[in-house]
């Protein structure tokens, strides 16, 4: 059984358990906010109110673009890198004289 039928039976069948009613009334709205706090439009709505705050929003933009360019620069320095080592090999191998050996 998943989460959403136990749920809905949980939702359909309510206990009616001895006590204070209002404990009861509280507890059944705290399952329902926090099934409601995981669906995925609640989320969306979150995520876009945090981004759209321009106190929060301009430093993760701002953090954002300054990660994109030390990556960036990271990548092309291990790329320019292999690539003089992989032309040293080669001038090398053109260049040796051991491996131009001419036999006399």
């Amino acid at each position: 059984m998943n989460d959403d039928e136990l749920r809905r039976m949980f939702a359909q069948n309510r206990p009616d358990l001895p006590g204070e009613p209002g404990f009861q009334r509280e507890v059944w709205k705290k399952i329902e906010r926090q099934s409601e706090m995981m669906s995925l439009p609640y989320l969306v709505k979150i995520s876009g109110d945090f981004l759209t705050r321009p106190s929060l929003g301009i430093p993760l933009a701002l953090a954002a673009i300054v990660c994109s360019a030390w990556l960036a620069i990271h990548n092309g320095m291990e790329a320019r890198d292999e690539t003089w080592t992989k032309l040293g090999l080669s001038y090398n191998e053109v260049i040796n004289p051991i491996t131009h050996h001419r036999p006399e």
